[in-house]
C-alpha cells in the first residue's frame, strides 16, 4: 500500500493561526479532508488554499461525532487524524508510508507541546493514536475530549509530532475554565 490510501482528517474551527503551518508541514500528503466547524475567521479561505484538501462543514456537537462523520466521508483504508495545531517533522513521511504497509490497525506518535513555536522543556502530552486502518476504528467521547478506539494492534511512530496552538493564552485559559465545569 502506498501514501494514495492515506487521507489526513483535521477537525477546525477558528484555526487560522495554526492551519497554515499545519497544513504545510503535509503538503506531502494526497489528500487532506477538513471537518469545518463553520469558522467565522478565515480558517476556510487559508484551508481552501491548498489544491489537496477538501472542505466540509458541518454544526459542532461533540468531537466523537465530528470525527465519526469524517470518518464517513474518507474513502481510503488509512486515515491519518489530527489537531489543526500539529507539525510533522520531514521524517514523517517515510515513517508513515513504512506504517501502511505494516500489520498493525493503528500506530501512536510522541508530541512535544510548542509556544510560539518554541518547544517547551517539559510536557504531559501522553502518545495519542493519530494514523489507524479506517475500518478499524470509531470514535467515543471522552471528558471534554474524544478518544479513537481501535480493533487490533496498536504500533508506535518513530517521531516527534509538535504541538504548537499559537492562539492568545486568554483562550487557553476560558477552554481550562470550561473543561474543569464539565
Amino acid at each position: 500500500m502506498s501514501l494514495d490510501q492515506l487521507t489526513v482528517m483535521v477537525i477546525t474551527f477558528n484555526e487560522q493561526t495554526n492551519i497554515g503551518r499545519t497544513l504545510d508541514s503535509l503538503r506531502w500528503a494526497p489528500s487532506i479532508l477538513v471537518i469545518d466547524s463553520y469558522s467565522t475567521d478565515s480558517t476556510q479561505a487559508i484551508v481552501q488554499a491548498y489544491p489537496k484538501t477538501r472542505v466540509l462543514q458541518r454544526k459542532f456537537q461533540n468531537f466523537a461525532d465530528q470525527c465519526n462523520f469524517g470518518l464517513g466521508e474518507v474513502t481510503t483504508h488509512w486515515v491519518l487524524s489530527i489537531d489543526a495545531d500539529y507539525v510533522f517533522p520531514q521524517e514523517s513521511v517515510q515513517a508513515i508510508e513504512a506504517a501502511i504497509q505494516g500489520d498493525a490497525a493503528a500506530y501512536r506518535a510522541m508530541f512535544r507541546y510548542c509556544i510560539y513555536g518554541r518547544p517547551v522543556r517539559g510536557s504531559i502530552l501522553p502518545p495519542r493514536t493519530v494514523l489507524y486502518r479506517k475500518a478499524r476504528a470509531h470514535y467515543v467521547n471522552d471528558g471534554h475530549g474524544h478518544v479513537v478506539m481501535i480493533e487490533g494492534s496498536i504500533g508506535s511512530l518513530p517521531f516527534t509530532i509538535r504541538h504548537d496552538d499559537r492562539k492568545p493564552l486568554s483562550r487557553w485559559l476560558q477552554s481550562q475554565i470550561s473543561y474543569a465545569r464539565q
